[in-house]
């Protein structure tokens, strides 16, 4: 049976599936995925709650990435009181397609937390 769209659309519903139909499953995943991306249910069904996170973020999206749009990310950046979003000219997986670019950000984030307040 092919993946139902997902309220992301297509490629998110595939996604899930991916999540869901392997053997034995990937429950964990599925429902860490879901927290934020709903791969049921209705479209950000966590976005009003997205500001009790506290703890500093660094956000890493992919300008191209054609999963999980980039206007979601600017949304969590937006709501997220301590988070910093960094665009790469890539697509899905950023830190693959362009280390050189996410790893002195990720450093400089990881050591300003390191250095603390």
């Amino acid at each position: 049976m092919p993946p139902a769209p997902a309220p992301l659309g297509e490629r998110t519903g595939a996604l899930g599936y991916e999540l869901m139909a392997v053997p034995g499953g990937r429950d964990a995943g599925t429902r860490a995925f879901n927290t934020l991306v709903p791969v049921v249910g209705p479209l950000f069904h966590r976005r009003e709650r997205l500001a009790e996170v506290k703890a500093p973020m660094l956000l890493v999206w992919g300008e191209k990435e054609d999963t999980l749009p980039l206007s979601l990310a600017e949304e969590a950046a937006r709501r997220f009181p301590q988070a910093r979003l960094v665009r790469v000219d890539a697509g899905h997986s950023p830190h693959q397609e362009h280390p050189e670019r996410v790893l002195p950000e990720l450093k400089a984030f990881l050591d300003a937390g390191l250095a603390g307040p």
